[in-house]
């Protein structure tokens, strides 16, 4: 038995023995395969490391380059070269530099608000060092308390004249300064330097990056740490206090941990550095992150557990197949991300060849529109929203003799003549209220005191927000042209009058047969009272028919600048087509709108274009016909294929039946000196055109050959309200008081003296403006000073009314006046109370008028 037990023993002992070897052999084979799987993780992490530092280290250089590139711009912009031509040409601070220097510090702030890096402003200061080392310019955010670091680096800015990249550590904050060299006509004038916080970069470029990474990266500046994470610290600590020398980039290196807490521990470190710069990046591999193999003695332990324990093998072996599978898809992640990374890169590199071919293409427009800009042959004036001149070209220098430096910052108003300054059509009042003008004319004053008429378009500018930023104002000088106008319209009313002197003769000299025949049957009807009377109401009718078409004459002979008043245009038009139609076989058709709104114009001036229209309108229907004037309320818009501003309106439109205007004749109807006629000028229209225009509106023109032709003009609608002319049919008032009467005519004097007394009053006579203030001062003097004066406006070679008015309101403030001529074209008619007036009577006029105004007067108005 026991003989049969020893074989059964060996057996069992070579089976167990069997058995353990082939389990031992397993198990080796599985630690060796696990000791390569642990390998290959190994350097899969290491790998990994390694191409995230070095992508993060492009991306880093990529932008330092770009930083680079756009501080190689600012350190050449026109400001700088501006600058230093001024300074070239010998001007102080005091004189033109230091506004040059000024822009410059306007162009660092403006990059220093809008360059940013994300969401937030990219540079914290901006400034500019000479080639001595002094700082010339500094833009600088308000929100931190600067210490004055530029002088320890003036020196090693200039050694090399080169850009270049530097680090910067304060009490509060570290700094990456990007520094650039600027040349004037290929000589060294100094650095332009930007100041970036260090931790805006590493937000933006590094922060991200921390819940997708699982190694840390140290950043080295010239063989110096400048920054390490936390999270590595007493890692660099116990293995690398200081950066090693001689690392080959992308290559990992082992370093041996010391101290007792780490047993034996090693880190790896890979070297990336930044391209073109002093900064490197150093990926740490913690521990952790290395998926170290196991020591021999640690596979003996492992041999021995799992010699014990075969069920232990088989569940090790489930978890290596496991393992195996977490491997492949980490490896395959590995793979992809490196994909991504590589896509990535090619996507920042094309993207900043995309932004260098558009900031090129840029900087093409722009150097094209600044070559327009300075050599245009028109004013370019551009303003901000306060008025305040900018810039404006060297034609406005050729024109107006002052040169930019002198005005820049200054309001406007120092282009424009001071009695302008205030004027609602002037530049500057457009500016202020934000308005556009299209061909506007504004006169400038010149820096030797010479005035030039200017025609403006102005239009706002505009940021992508759409909100206001500047004015700009282009300009061409059209004085020449004013002076031609003016002679224009003087020849033009020559021949309007000439045209109009036979059928003005014609109606005067019949007024004159009533007025004489009606005087001669009164004398011979002296002994019939009754009769007398009969005749002379007949002369005086005849008189005022007399007088009415004088007035209409001086009306239309007024000429020059306009002097507004809000009138109605439908009494102008019936005026003006009752005067040209005189003896003519064509009658006109009225359609005015009962609601028409009253307008500014100068009556004399708008009479004589409707004259000139309606003149055309004869001419063209010799065999007579029917002239239609359609007059109603307009609202011009801006989308309007018109020369006007957005408003309020009167469209006047005069349609005839004549024979037309070719089309080829229809652009040039408005030019001076143009005319089909025989016998015309061609300075009717042109006139015409020119007189609307000044008011403010335009003439347009319809027509075809053999269809007629109709005329159109747009005239501004007045806020102001018509003044009602009030016909007081009643007898003569009574009136008292002492009157003096200054008129240089004897039979005038006689004739108001006779009236006044008529009416009750007491009067005295002056004959002209001298003796009218030394009887005046008498009066005073006596106690019993004139109640009333009535002056004659106008007094050849000697003082007229309103001169001595003037005089007599400095004697006495309360003095009383009324202003009496026969002539409408003064503009003292128009604003008589501005001139220290109380009253207006125009020459000639009847008892009851004369007396309606001095009660007038002396109840103390209207």
């Amino acid at each position: 038995m026991a003989t049969l037990h020893t074989p059964l023993r060996i057996l069992s002992k070579a089976a167990a023995a069997l058995i353990g070897l082939g389990l031992v052999v397993v198990i080796v084979y599985l630690v060796v395969v696990q000791y390569n799987s642990q390998i290959a993780r190994q350097q899969a992490a290491l790998q990994e490391a390694g191409s995230d530092c070095e992508r993060r280290a492009t991306a880093v250089g990529y932008f330092f380059s770009e930083q680079l590139d756009y501080m190689g711009d600012l350190a050449q912009c026109r400001e700088l070269s501006a600058y230093f031509e001024n300074k070239a040409l010998g001007m102080s601070m005091e004189y033109g530099l230091r506004a040059s220097s000024l822009l410059i510090t306007e162009r660092f702030d403006k990059v220093r608000r809008v360059k940013k890096l994300g969401d937030h402003p990219l540079y914290k200061r901006i400034v500019f060092l000479d080639a001595n080392g002094r700082l010339l310019n500094d833009s600088r955010s308000p929100d931190y308390r600067w210490q004055q670091e530029v002088s320890r680096l003036s020196a090693t800015s200039r050694r090399g004249q080169k850009p270049a990249i530097y680090y910067l550590s304060d009490a509060e904050t570290n700094w990456i300064i990007i520094s650039v060299p600027s040349f004037f006509k290929e000589r060294y004038v100094g650095q332009v330097m930007g100041w970036i916080p260090f931790s805006r970069i590493y937000t933006y470029f590094f922060e991200p990056e921390k819940e997708f990474s699982r190694v840390s990266d140290v950043i080295i500046y010239h063989g110096t740490y400048i920054h390490v994470p936390p999270s590595v610290g007493h890692l660099l600590s116990a293995g690398i206090p200081t950066p090693p020398a001689g690392m080959e980039p992308g290559r990992p290196y082992s370093f041996p941990l010391k101290g007792q807490e780490f047993r034996g521990k090693t880190i790896y470190a890979i070297l990336a550095p930044v391209r073109d710069t002093p900064f490197s990046l150093m990926a740490i591999v913690p521990p952790s992150e290395q998926y170290d193999f196991r020591s021999p003695k640690q596979l003996l332990y492992t041999t021995i557990g799992l010699a014990l324990f075969i069920v232990g093998g088989i569940a090790f072996l489930l978890r290596l197949t496991t393992n195996n599978a977490l491997l492949q898809a980490h490896l395959e992640e590995t793979r992809l991300r490196e994909q991504a990374v590589d896509a990535k890169n090619r996507e920042l590199a094309a993207e900043i060849r995309e932004r260098q071919l558009a900031e090129a293409f840029l900087q093409k427009e722009r150097d094209f529109v600044e070559s327009l800009f300075e050599t245009a042959q028109v004013i370019m004036l551009v303003l901000d929203t306060d008025g305040r001149v900018e810039r404006f070209n060297s034609y406005l220098e050729e024109i107006s003799g002052y040169h930019l430096e002198e005005v820049r910052g200054k309001d406007v108003s120092v282009l424009l003549p001071e009695e302008l300054r205030d004027h609602p059509d002037s530049l500057y009042r457009m500016v202020l209220q934000g308005t556009g003008m299209t061909g506007r004319i504004c006169p400038i004053i010149t820096r030797d005191g010479r005035k030039r008429e200017i025609e403006w378009h102005v239009k706002r500018l505009l940021d992508t927000d759409a909100r206001q930023v500047g004015v700009l104002a282009i300009g061409q000088d059209v004085t020449e042209r004013t002076i031609m106008e003016k002679e224009l319209l003087k020849a033009a009313k020559l021949e309007s009058l000439g045209v109009l002197a036979g059928g003005i003769a014609h109606d005067f000299n019949n007024l004159l047969t009533v007025i004489m025949g009606n005087i001669s049957f009164a004398l011979t009807q002296l002994d019939s009272p009754g009769k007398v009377k009969e005749f002379l109401a007949k002369s005086e009718k005849a008189s005022l028919r007399a007088q009415d078409l004088t007035r209409q004459l001086l009306t239309f002979a007024k000429g020059g600048a306009p002097v507004k008043t809000a009138s109605s245009i439908a009494t102008v038009i019936r005026e003006s087509a009752g005067f040209a139609m005189r003896g003519s076989n064509v009658r006109c058709e009225f359609s005015i709108s009962s609601d028409l709104w009253p307008v500014d114009i100068d009556a004399g001036q708008i009479s004589q274009v409707l004259h000139n229209l309606f003149i055309n309108a004869n001419q063209a229907m010799p065999a007579g016909g029917v002239i239609q004037t359609h007059c109603e309320n307009v609202v011009i818009g801006p989308e309007e294929a018109l020369p006007l501003q957005a408003g309020r309106y009167v469209k006047v439109s005069i349609i005839d039946q004549g024979v037309g205007i070719p089309e080829e004749n229809l652009g040039k109807i408005f030019d001076p000196y143009f005319t089909t006629k025989a016998q015309g000028s061609g300075l009717g229209l042109a006139s015409s055109f020119s007189i609307v225009t000044q008011h403010g509106g335009t003439i347009t023109v319809e027509s075809a050959e053999g269809r007629g032709t109709t005329f159109h003009i747009f005239l501004p609608a007045s806020s102001k309200e018509l003044r009602q002319k009030q016909v007081r049919r009643e007898a003569v008032a009574q009136a008292c008081g002492r009157i003096l009467v200054m008129d240089d005519e004897e039979e005038v004097r006689d004739v108001i003296g006779n009236m006044l007394r008529s009416a009750g009053c007491e009067v005295e006579f002056a004959p002209g403006g001298e003796e009218a203030i030394d009887r005046y001062k008498e009066s005073l003097a006596r106690g019993c000073p004139f109640d009333v004066l009535i002056m004659d406006l106008t007094i050849p070679g000697r003082m007229g009314g309103k001169e001595a008015i003037a005089i007599l309101r400095q004697i006495n403030p309360q003095v009383k006046a009324i202003v009496s001529t026969g002539y409408s074209n003064d503009s003292v008619m128009a604003n008589f109370r501005e001139y220290g007036f109380d009253e207006l009577i125009t020459k000639p006029f009847k008892v009851a008028e004369l007396t309606e105004k001095l009660r007038l007067v002396l109840a103390g108005g209207p």
